[in-house]
């Protein structure tokens, strides 16, 4: 796998979060000194949340990328390099429980109604992910004969808990 192509693009992608958060920074910083009109106040703090949401955007769409070439590269591992493959579905992992612990919380803080049908899609979820856990060990264990086989099923429930992750996040977010 290509390592560095991974903290590269977590390099650019905290970059331009920082640098996001500075522009932002200075135009409040540009606001709390200046003497102009509201109106100019409020102009000058657009452009700089502007300039911040872009920056933010640009560092969500490298991570992204970053994201399928590594799966890409994970496609493309050897049954000598499985304990590469499975490094990569562990820190993959761990990524993704964070973002499922996240959604639950905010499953939780969400009006009665809708946290009833967030709870449902939520435990379906956790199913899946259970799912994918038992895909993981079958990665762990897999032989050379079914490698192949082995790292197409893993892609595909892979992309499947992400979508359905990825639905809840809208239903939640609405």
């Amino acid at each position: 796998m290509k390592h560095s192509n991974r903290i590269l693009g977590k390099r650019l992608a905290y970059s331009a979060v920082a640098l996001a958060c500075l522009a932002w920074g200075s135009a409040c910083s540009d606001n709390d000194k200046s003497d102009e009109t509201d109106m100019n106040v409020t102009e000058s703090t657009k452009e700089s949340l502007n300039k911040a949401f872009d920056a933010t955007q640009q560092a969500a769409t490298y991570a992204k990328d970053a994201t399928q070439s590594a799966w890409s590269d994970f496609s493309d591992l050897t049954h000598g390099k499985k304990e590469d493959a499975v490094e990569f579905l562990n820190r993959q992992f761990i990524a993704l429980d964070q973002q499922v612990e996240l959604l639950t919380e905010k499953v939780e803080g969400s009006t009665a109604e809708g946290r009833v049908k967030a709870r449902e899609a939520l435990e379906a979820l956790k199913e899946e992910r259970t799912d994918l856990k038992l895909q993981l060990e079958k990665t762990k264990n897999a032989t050379e004969k079914g490698w192949s086989e082995v790292k197409l099923e893993t892609k595909k429930k892979w992309d499947s808990f992400t979508e359905s992750l990825q639905e809840l996040k809208n239903k939640v977010s609405d």
